[in-house]
C-alpha cells in the first residue's frame, strides 16, 4: 500500500463532519451540499488535509471556525466547486460579443465599457475577453474601459494574476492568438503577455455579500457555471444583485446548463444563456 493510499484510508469523512462542513459552506457562501455529495466532498478535501498536514476533518472544520478569514476556507470552497475551465469555453458567448456588441460599441464610441467575470476562477474567461478586445479595438482602447475578475478563492486569483496555463487550456484558441499573446514557458505551459494581464483587475469577492459595492454599473456580467452550486433562494439573491449592477440595456451571460426566470428580473431572453436588462 502506498503512502497516499494509506492516508486516504485513514481519513474518512463521518456523517457528523459532513454535516458540519456542509452547514459551514452553506452559511458562508450559500452553496448547498446534499447528502449524495458526501463522497465527492471527502475525496476533494482529503488532498487539502494532506497538503496542510491536518489530521482530521474535524480539525479542518475547527480551524476554519476559529479563523474565518483563513485561506483554508477559500481553498476548501475552491476544491468543492472547481470545474474544468479553459480559454474560449462555450464560444457562442464570445461570438455574440464580437459579432453583435463590439460593432455597437464602435458605433457608439463608448468610453466606459465595464465587464465583470463573476466567479472567474483562474482567469481564462476574462483573459479571453481581454484578448478579443485587444484584437478588435487596439490601439484605440480607452483608458476608462475596465475588466474585473472576482472569485472567493485567493489561490485561484493568484494563479489568474500570474497568467500561467498548461497548453491544454489553450486548445480552443486560434494558434495565431497563442503566438501573439502568450510566451512559452516550456513544452507544456505558457504565460500571457504583461499587456494582456494588465488589462484585468482581480479581486476577492463573495457573491453572497449583502452589498455589491461597485463604483459603476457593468455593460456585461459573465456569471457562467456558478449558479449551479446554489439552491433557488441563493440563486435568486445573486441574480437580483447582478441585475442591479448591470447598466440598463446591459447583458448577463450564464452557463448553458443554467436558466433564469427572466420575467422576475426584467430580463429579455436574447439567445440560450444570454439575457439583456431592460433599457430605461
Amino acid at each position: 500500500m502506498t503512502e497516499n493510499e494509506s492516508f486516504f484510508q485513514i481519513y474518512r469523512l463521518s456523517d457528523r463532519d459532513f454535516e458540519l462542513i456542509s452547514h459551514l459552506v452553506y452559511d458562508t457562501v450559500g452553496i448547498y451540499l446534499p447528502p449524495e455529495k458526501k463522497i465527492l466532498v471527502e475525496s476533494r478535501l482529503q488532498q487539502l488535509l494532506k497538503q496542510e498536514n491536518i489530521q482530521s476533518f474535524d480539525e479542518l472544520y475547527q480551524r476554519i471556525v476559529r479563523d474565518p478569514n483563513s485561506p483554508l476556507l477559500s481553498d476548501l470552497i475552491n476544491r468543492l466547486t472547481t470545474n474544468h475551465t479553459y480559454f474560449m469555453r462555450e464560444s457562442a458567448h464570445y461570438d455574440y460579443m464580437v459579432q453583435v456588441l463590439f460593432p455597437q460599441w464602435k458605433t457608439m464610441k463608448q468610453r466606459d465599457i465595464r465587464i465583470w467575470s463573476a466567479g472567474c476562477s483562474s482567469g481564462e474567461e476574462i483573459y479571453t475577453i481581454a484578448i478579443l478586445i485587444r484584437e478588435h479595438f487596439s490601439p484605440f482602447i480607452p483608458d476608462e474601459w475596465g475588466l474585473l475578475g472576482t472569485d472567493i478563492s485567493l489561490r485561484v486569483l493568484t494563479q489568474a494574476e500570474e497568467g500561467k496555463y498548461l497548453a491544454d487550456r489553450l486548445e480552443n484558441l486560434d494558434p495565431s492568438l497563442i503566438q501573439r499573446y502568450f510566451i512559452p514557458i516550456d513544452d507544456t505551459s505558457y504565460q500571457l503577455l504583461p499587456e494582456i494581464r494588465s488589462m484585468v483587475l482581480f479581486k476577492r469577492f463573495n457573491l453572497m455579500n449583502e452589498t455589491y459595492p461597485f463604483k459603476g454599473k457593468f455593460d456585461i456580467i459573465w456569471c457562467r457555471n456558478v449558479l449551479i452550486y446554489f439552491d433557488q433562494a441563493h440563486k435568486d439573491f445573486i441574480i437580483s444583485h447582478l441585475v442591479n449592477v448591470l447598466k440598463p440595456g446591459g447583458y448577463l451571460f450564464v452557463g448553458h446548463s443554467e436558466t433564469i426566470e427572466r420575467e422576475k428580473y426584467q430580463l429579455t431572453f436574447i439567445q440560450p444563456a444570454i439575457y439583456q436588462k431592460e433599457a430605461l
